[in-house]
């Protein structure tokens, strides 16, 4: 319940624990209290594979940041223009703006 707490109040939590603990189940509800303080459009469930993020219907790191599965050089990744995805999310949030 602390942890529920903490996140209500805006505070970054770091979940971990072994199978079957109930992390899936404390994030769903972490996830309803999100939804409803700040909006369905404001939350986004992020992994850092894309396993992880499946069980509560999220995306990996790299697919929300619009980086895919990072083939190339990264010099060439780091200069291309983000994906219209990851640049509407940035500026729904309020980056990137120069």
């Amino acid at each position: 319940m602390e942890v529920l707490h903490a996140i209500a109040r805006g505070k970054s939590v770091f979940v971990t624990g072994s199978a079957g603990t109930g992390k899936s189940f404390m994030l769903a509800d972490a996830l309803q209290c999100l939804r409803e303080k700040f909006g369905n459009d404001a939350v986004f469930i992020t992994a850092s594979t894309g396993l992880a993020a499946c069980s509560l219907g999220g995306t990996s790191l790299n697919t929300f940041a619009g980086v895919g599965f990072g083939k190339g050089r990264s010099a060439s990744q780091a200069g291309e223009k983000p994906s219209t995805h990851s640049y509407m999310v940035a500026q729904s949030k309020g980056f990137g703006h120069r």
